[in-house]
């Protein structure tokens, strides 16, 4: 039995992963360094290798405190999300769907707290999402399964009663590793093709057809 959903954030829910890579490479020319971070790279790296931002001071050995990166990307990521960030519209329809149906909804994202709020605060999302939990808080982020077990733990209920909503092959292995049903929405951006994602339970280019009914049926 289907109790309860748990959303990405970045790539799923919001088209936010050129805005990310974008600012990430804003950053790092304003802190003086010619460094650009290609498409393909931020999506081996990022998007399915489960590296944050400031891991990749030490991937391209950029010597530069953790602390002074994210006080510098953090006001140019929100400056680009004030002006470009939107949401999937069929993601954003399907949260509506299942609010209405009182499913419990979670958000597990490789992003911030901050960065999470500020997010559905410019989507209109923010009262669906009262769970939110970020890689940050726990002892291991995505491919590992604990960001998905702790917004089970908050939500109450057991993981495999639970289903994750992913476009990363790192969330879709997390999600899979905490004992969890995971649907995949792909996410052009990611450039991987169905095939990498032979995991997951079901796979979709949108999520316009899925229903609640759909998703109970995964369950069995």
């Amino acid at each position: 039995m289907l109790e309860a959903v748990i959303f990405d954030l970045d790539g799923t829910l919001v088209d936010s992963q050129p805005l990310q890579r974008e600012s990430v490479n804003q950053t790092f020319r304003a802190l003086g360094f010619d460094v650009t971070i290609s498409q393909e790279e931020w999506s081996r790296e990022v998007i399915h290798g489960g590296l944050s931002g400031t891991d990749l001071l030490k991937r391209f050995s950029i010597p530069v405190s953790k602390e002074l990166f994210l006080e510098t990307r953090r006001p140019i990521y929100y400056a680009l999300c004030e002006a470009k960030l939107q949401p999937h519209a069929d993601a954003k329809k399907l949260v509506e769907q299942l609010h209405k149906q009182r499913i419990p909804l979670a958000i597990a994202s490789h992003s911030s707290q901050r960065s999470i709020a500020r997010t559905l605060e410019i989507i209109r999302l923010a009262d669906y999402f009262p769970i939110r939990v970020s890689d940050g808080e726990v002892p291991q982020p995505k491919p590992a399964p604990d960001v998905f077990l702790e917004a089970a733990r908050q939500l109450q209920v057991q993981p495999n009663r639970c289903i994750v909503i992913e476009d990363s092959l790192a969330g879709l292995q997390g999600a899979k590793a905490a004992g969890m049903r995971c649907l995949v929405r792909s996410d052009p951006y990611s450039a991987l093709d169905q095939q990498a994602y032979s995991a997951a339970d079901l796979y979709v280019s949108d999520l316009s057809a899925i229903s609640l009914a759909a998703m109970e049926a995964l369950m069995i």
